[in-house]
């Protein structure tokens, strides 16, 4: 600095609030995402990175509808402080979606800030997809259970199965591959589908289809014997998320595939 040049102490004043800000939301353990106006991402701390799956660099700039879908519909600060949906200054459970399109349950609190001269939108989420899970995965477990004890056939079991599978954790679609040794490749065994879910060329397709090892997604999974994730994520509307999840039973190996 020259030394005939004061410092602006406004400015100074600024920097040092600026960086007093930045430090604690760097340092909290809740995910702080702030948004203009539009629902578009102007920070993400790192508690967000971790919680999203994304970086800062990646995700600054996008809407935040690729996170919290119901968060781009309370955005705008003005509108949103009367919307049904979720009022400013509520806490409410919202789904988010991680990077590779798992969905997320999160904890979400919307406020309001200045900065500039700009009103703000501040989310402040918390991660409660590991509590959430494995309440799921108990009621699930509980649920095959019974229909185990109950089921007097093999088909009826794996019926029952996909059934309670898919209502527990809220699939659209389960379909139960089997391997048919003889071929060494896997058949569509049997299909589970919601009443609402209009699918009627793609469960017919499912039947007719076979998958060698590595051969598609369930084959990929089949191959590696772990659970494969694939998505696809459109602008207007939340990921589409597929799992393939391996299971094995003494008498034939299997994959459920959801939607």
């Amino acid at each position: 600095m020259h030394p005939g040049i004061r410092p602006n102490p406004h400015r100074l004043l600024s920097e040092e609030r600026e960086t007093r800000v930045r430090a604690v939301m760097n340092s909290v353990a809740e995910g702080i995402v702030t948004l203009d106006q539009h629902g578009t991402i102007e920070s993400i701390n790192p508690a967000a990175e971790r919680i999203f799956g994304y970086n800062a660099g990646e995700i600054i700039g996008q809407d935040v509808h690729r996170l919290m879908p119901e968060a781009s519909q309370t955005a705008q600060p003005t509108p949103a402080s009367t919307s049904p949906t979720l009022v400013i200054g509520d806490r409410r459970e919202v789904t988010g979606y991680y990077r590779d399109c798992s969905p997320l349950s999160v904890e979400l609190t919307l406020s309001e800030a200045r900065r500039d001269g700009r009103l703000l939108c501040i989310a402040v989420v918390r991660d409660l997809t590991e509590s959430k899970r494995a309440e799921q995965r108990r009621s699930v477990q509980y649920a095959v259970s019974s229909v185990l004890a109950g089921a007097r056939t093999l088909d009826v079991a794996i019926s029952g199965i996909l059934r309670v599978s898919a209502e527990g954790f809220g699939w659209q679609l389960g379909i139960f591959w089997s391997v048919d040794r003889s071929a060494n490749a896997l058949d569509c065994h049997a299909i589970w589908r919601a009443p609402e879910l209009a699918a009627d060329e793609f469960v017919d397709r499912c039947r007719e289809t076979t998958f060698e090892r590595g051969a598609g997604l369930p084959g990929r999974a089949w191959k590696k014997s772990r659970t494969m994730t694939a998505c696809g994520a459109a602008s207007s509307r939340p990921p589409t998320r597929v799992c393939m999840a391996l299971s094995r039973s003494r008498s034939k190996p299997a994959l459920m595939s959801s939607a």
